[in-house]
């Protein structure tokens, strides 16, 4: 099959329009890019939501516990992603400081 003379010759139109071409669609696609890459990433944050911790503070029943003094003069209250310690409420820290010697409170 033989295409016809016009749609072959190179012509200074045709020249200029694919020079033109060369340099403009690959700029539209970075911007487009770009637009994607923000729709995409506010769509992410919108979606994962960080986890919450709840801690439910129960009312002081000191004599519902059988207290121990800990061996060690500081117990670890320091936060982070475990539970939190019955050694570290306030009602421990307490009796421990009227009962136990050689305490000295919780380490945060």
């Amino acid at each position: 099959m033989q295409l016809s003379k016009e749609l072959i010759t190179v012509t200074p139109f045709s020249r200029f329009l694919a020079l033109i071409l060369f340099f403009l669609l690959p700029v539209f696609a970075f911007f487009f890019g770009l637009n994607y890459q923000k729709i995409t990433d506010n769509n992410l944050v919108n979606t994962i939501t960080p986890p919450v911790e709840i801690i439910i503070s129960q009312p002081a029943q000191p004599n519902k516990y059988k207290y121990k003094c800990p061996n060690t003069e500081y117990v670890d209250c320091m936060p982070g992603t475990r539970p939190v310690k019955k050694e570290c409420s306030s009602d421990f820290l307490r009796w421990a400081q009227e009962n136990c010697p050689n305490f000295k409170g919780g380490a945060y």
